[in-house]
């Protein structure tokens, strides 16, 4: 039995796209990253702005602060914020309770609601102290202030 012998031509090819396979697998996938992205532009609209950062949300962010102190309160005086973890009360314009949102270890929150008009109450607070009203539009993080009273005075 004898062996065909490929003209040299097809041995120098096929030597040179074995060598070449993984540039040649890159640039396939570069070419379908490039037409599957093209895709999904055309079939969302493309990329049109509506004005509002990506990731913004409609809501408020804030933190806790502890107004107690001991003794009279002084002048200018300022509450330190809570770190601790709090659970936060977000009231409706009707002071109703609508949801609740738990802090961070540094007393920080951020939730995401519907415009409108809320107040907030700090749940761990021993005397139910409100702050608001805080009025929440469309497309805005509303930085906030929750109070915890301890009742210390």
């Amino acid at each position: 039995m004898s062996t065909i012998q490929r003209p040299s031509i097809y041995r120098s090819l096929s030597i040179h796209a074995e060598a070449n396979a993984p540039s040649l697998s890159i640039a396939l996938m570069k070419t379908i990253f490039i037409f599957s992205f093209a895709i999904v532009a055309a079939a969302t609209g493309g990329c049109s702005d509506s004005g509002n950062s990506p990731g913004l949300m409609t809501g408020i962010q804030g933190q806790v602060y502890s107004i107690a102190a001991p003794g009279p309160t002084p002048v200018g005086w300022v509450p330190p914020p809570l770190e601790r973890i709090s659970t936060v009360l977000v009231l409706d314009s009707n002071h109703r309770q609508i949801t609740e949102v738990i802090t961070d270890d540094e007393g920080r929150f951020a939730l995401e609601l519907q415009p409108g008009t809320y107040y907030l109450r700090v749940k761990e607070s021993l005397i139910p102290t409100e702050t608001g009203p805080y009025v929440v539009t469309t497309g805005a993080l509303l930085t906030v202030r929750a109070h915890y009273d301890n009742g210390m005075r």
